[in-house]
């Protein structure tokens, strides 16, 4: 998949950040995805694929198989260790690779090459050092995440080291039946009507 027709097909379900692990602990790793659209997003069947800096095929990391929908600017995480929405399998080069989120029906959500990887969406971003994550330009004040269809312009690197205590938090996310409660409980918080399905 040329990195032209990754962005072209890329809806508002993100790659917000990746952790490839620390000094002490290659594999600690997660991913982090977010929904910087309005709308809802079904994400069942969703997988993280990952493929090395070189590679040419393109391997499951994680999937979700439970029914989960993504509320506007949501997020939800995969981790190898850490508290997660989803498990993750461990391998992720900090050197360089490249990650992509291919939904149910086959469509590259978004994808990201870092370091030495091979398939980008316009050229790879920089690659971390051991404890530093690979962070989309997002304004979480504003819900809203930067993606130019370029890796080197949406994300960054932090200048220091970053070792968080734990993956982002989840609590936007839910499976379908229990977002449902968790909404009718709380009628402060917005109703969405419309989703998009995958």
């Amino acid at each position: 998949l040329s990195p032209l027709a990754a962005q072209a097909a890329s809806p508002t379900v993100l790659i917000k950040e990746a952790y490839l692990g620390t000094t002490g602990n290659a594999s600690d790793e997660y991913v982090v995805i977010v929904n910087s659209g309005s709308n809802a997003v079904n994400v069942t069947g969703l997988q993280v694929q990952y493929k090395s800096a070189t590679g040419t095929a393109w391997s499951k990391k994680a999937v979700v198989t439970e029914t989960k929908t993504l509320a506007p600017y949501g997020v939800l995480t995969f981790a190898t260790q850490r508290p997660h929405d989803v498990a993750l399998t461990d391998g992720l080069a900090q050197a360089g690779g490249n990650l992509r989120l291919l939904a149910a029906s086959g469509q590259v959500f978004d994808q990201i090459a870092w370091g030495t990887g091979n398939a980008p969406e316009g050229t790879a971003t920089k690659a971390p050092a051991a404890g530093q994550p690979v962070t989309r330009r997002c304004d979480d004040n504003a819900h809203t995440c930067q993606d130019t269809g370029n890796n080197s312009a949406d994300f960054m690197v932090p200048a220091a080291p970053v070792a968080p205590a734990k993956a982002p938090s989840t609590s936007s996310i839910a499976p379908a039946a229990t977002k449902a409660a968790e909404q009718a409980a709380a009628p402060t918080s917005p109703v969405v009507e419309a989703s998009i399905e995958i």
